[in-house]
């Protein structure tokens, strides 16, 4: 990558289509398409996902860098992933409420661990709830 001067090699991530135990199932779960590969070598990888292909499953592209530039390749995925807006919702849990300017403090009182999320000068208060598997089956 030095002698080219690049800083990333980008392809696509994750095989995005499922496969009912054919010969294409193997492609699924090859190096190329977990990044097993880079990240074992040490080399920093990111996947981001970028859309949907006609089947409506995720597509994602995989931006490795050079050794040590952590940093850097998360970064472009950062920008990549603001750029291509791929991510998705799924309908069996609410979107979750996030601003990219709130900056997580945590306090504990009682024992159990409290999150807020500090926004300029209000706050915001999540306190954590345990549920049983009936409860949540409800």
């Amino acid at each position: 990558m030095d002698q080219y001067d690049v800083d990333a090699v980008v392809y696509p991530g994750f095989i995005s289509d499922m496969y009912n135990n054919g010969g294409s199932a193997a492609q699924s779960s090859s190096d190329r398409g977990t990044g097993v590969l880079t990240s074992n070598v040490g080399l920093p990888t990111v996947v981001v996902p970028v859309g949907t292909n006609p089947n409506g499953y995720s597509i994602s592209m995989q931006l490795v860098g050079r050794a040590w530039t952590d940093a850097e390749i998360l970064g472009m995925g950062y920008a990549l992933e603001q750029q291509a807006k791929g991510q998705q919702f799924t309908a069996f849990a609410p979107v979750l409420k996030y601003s990219p300017i709130q900056r997580p403090s945590h306090s504990y009182e009682k024992g159990r661990p409290s999150h807020s999320y500090q926004n300029g000068s209000s706050s915001n208060s999540v306190k954590t709830e345990r549920r049983s598997a009936e409860q949540l089956d409800q």
